[in-house]
């Protein structure tokens, strides 16, 4: 019975350090990513704009007929796409 004590109080104490590991890393990493970047961007906006967020969300979404023949090049806003760049993105006009 001292024995599944022992465990559950080592699994208590490996978790809140763990946590207090998570606290503590947190700020740094952050300060991290601080240096790195401009004054003017530190003033404005937190060091978590960084992170890829809403910008990386599909902008449009290109609906094609049924009867659209994918092995042909593909005309869409008078560029002319393979399926493939269709499929990896497209971004201003160009083929990601």
């Amino acid at each position: 019975m001292v024995g599944k004590k022992k465990r559950k109080g080592k699994w208590i104490v490996n978790l809140v350090l763990g946590l207090i590991c998570f606290v503590w890393l947190l700020p740094t990493l952050g300060l991290l990513v601080s240096s790195f970047r401009p004054a003017a961007d530190i003033m404005q906006t937190g060091w978590w704009n960084v992170l890829p967020h809403q910008e990386w969300k599909t902008a449009e979404t290109i609906r094609l007929s049924k009867e659209t023949d994918l092995r042909q090049p593909i005309e869409v806003n008078g560029k002319t796409y393979s399926d493939e760049q269709l499929k990896s993105g497209v971004w201003r006009g160009t083929a990601a």
